[in-house]
């Protein structure tokens, strides 16, 4: 850093003496293919501004004047071999943008049919499976009513069976108590025929 004197004004001492940054010392910043950077210029503070007599500030001359920057580095000129090469990568590059947009799209395509095909595959089955299910219930009603009607035969069965068993003991009962009738019966016959002859015998012996 430089001390400047600054210059006398109104009566101010001309030895009075103020900062002011090394304008040498600033890096000029330049890039390929872009324009440098300007140098960096001093700030303007109360460090490098000259005090008046009238409460007002001036900027010493060298504060002011831009720092010195370095000339830009040109950019090289391309060759016209370069150029063509460059161009045919663009457009090289271009065309496998193209190519695999375009394999992008057919994919896209492609998985646009087969989810439409599954979605319509999966409402077929949807429909399949209602008619399956209304199926079923129509088939489960007519096993119901089967079931129903099969109970009842059974049952009525069942009950016939145990109304045979009794007619069969009734039957057994009855023959059992004609059997016995008819027995008595012959008896009663044998004993009356018996009882006759033997009225006729005294009868005839007492000549009635």
């Amino acid at each position: 850093m430089a001390t400047q004197t600054a210059p006398t004004t109104n009566g101010v001492d001309a030895g009075q003496a103020y900062p002011t940054y090394d304008q040498s010392a600033a890096p000029a910043a330049s890039a390929p293919h872009e324009s440098a950077a300007p140098a960096a210029t001093e700030h303007t503070t109360a460090s490098n501004v000259a005090p008046t007599t009238n409460g007002s500030a001036q900027h010493s001359g060298a504060s002011a004047a831009p720092a010195a920057a370095a000339a830009p580095a040109a950019a090289p000129e391309m060759s016209a071999s370069e150029k063509k090469k460059y161009e045919k990568l663009m457009k090289k590059e271009q065309k496998d943008e193209e190519k695999s947009m375009s394999h992008a799209l057919s994919d896209a395509k492609s998985s646009e049919k087969a989810a439409a095909k599954a979605k319509k595959a999966e409402q077929q089955a949807l429909k399949r499976l209602n008619k399956c299910t209304k199926e079923e219930h129509k088939a489960n009603k007519k096993f119901e009513r089967a079931q129903t009607a099969h109970q009842k035969v059974l049952a009525d069965k069942e009950r016939l069976t145990k109304e045979l068993e009794i007619k069969k003991n009734n039957t057994q009962a009855t023959s059992q108590t004609y059997e016995k009738a008819k027995l008595n019966v012959d008896s009663t016959r044998k004993t009356n025929a018996s009882h006759a002859q033997t009225r006729a015998q005294k009868q005839s012996e007492m000549g009635v």
